[in-house]
This record gives structure tokens, sequence and C-alpha cells, in this order.
């Protein structure tokens, strides 16, 4: 398992089996603010449903297209960011993340994100980072807006929720603007 320190008070640490129980009961008790935005929630109704979950994240961990990390705050996780999509030939990767709601307000995300960002330039090769949210969900919007992301267009019902289709907004983030943003 591998970590990385954000600062003083948030850590990111690679998902395994041992953390199960705490990301699905994490997710419970967040189900009706997640299911928002994100398709899978409604999926997860046991902690075994979690558990293959994560047993692909170490697949895509194994063979290189991915990653997922706990952010924790003070020992315990707050939510996840993902790393997914990894391509070593163009230096491209996506990325995605959820929160639960109690820990919402706190910048945790927006600390853990750019902090990932670094690692995903520095450490690992990436030049491109697609971060894809909601059409309405501000939260996310505001994030990648404030984590220097930029907005490249709408994916038309790019995501399927119980309530319908719904448009995706694109931002990425390049090695080189990041490297001007620190300038």
């Amino acid at each position: 398992m591998f970590t990385i320190k954000v600062d003083d008070e948030l850590e990111l640490c690679l998902l395994d089996q041992r953390h199960v129980h705490e990301l699905f009961l994490l997710i419970d008790e967040s189900r009706a603010f997640l299911s928002q935005w994100l398709p899978w929630v409604d999926e997860i109704e046991t902690p075994a449903d979690y558990r293959n979950l994560l047993e692909f994240w170490q697949y895509e961990w194994l063979r290189g297209t991915g990653f997922q990390v706990g952010i924790q705050k003070d020992g315990f996780i707050t939510g996840v960011i993902g790393v997914a999509e990894v391509n070593a030939r163009t230096r491209t990767c996506s990325v995605g993340f959820w929160m639960a709601e109690r820990y919402t307000g706190q910048r945790i995300m927006k600390r853990a994100l750019i902090r990932l960002t670094e690692v995903l330039f520095a450490e690992y090769g990436i030049e491109r980072i697609e971060l894809k949210c909601a059409e309405d969900n501000q939260a996310s919007l505001h994030l990648a807006k404030s984590c220097h992301f930029v907005e490249e267009g709408r994916l038309r019902q790019a995501e399927r929720l119980a309530d319908g289709s719904r448009d995706l907004i694109l931002h990425s983030l390049l090695k080189s603007d990041h490297a001007e943003e620190l300038l």
C-alpha cells in the first residue's frame, strides 16, 4: 500500500480490502447526497458489493491503468479520488471523486485533488488530466475551476442516473497549465 501526504491533516491511501467496511458505511450514510451525482451508489447495497468494486480497482492498479485512493483526515476516510483511463502512450488520465456529505465545505477535496495532480504530473509522467462532472453539480464545477481545470465542452447525455440522462461538463488540466500556475 502506498500513501501520499497532502498536508499535516490529510493523506491519500491506496484502497484495499481492509477499507471495505469503512467505505460502505461512508457511502450508506451519504447515500441520498451521493446518488444525485453517481450512478453506482444505488448498486452498493452491502459491504460485499463494495468488495467487488475494490477487487476491480486492485486489478486496474496492477495493470497500471488506474487506482483509487481514500482521502484520510486524521486517520478516517472522508471520500475517494479515482484515477482511471491511464494511457502511458498519450500520457493522459481522468480523475473522479466523491466525498461523504458531512465532510463537504472543509476544502478537503480541493487540497487532495491539487496534491494528486502534482503527483500525477511529477511522478507518473502524465501531461493531461480530464475531469467530468454533471452540468448541475455546482460543487464539482466550482472545484474544477478552483483547481485550475479548464472547461472544454459538454458531453451530451453522457451519464445515466435513475432520473434520466444528464450532460457532463469536460474539464482538463495540462502539465504546462500546472507549471504556469506555479510561476
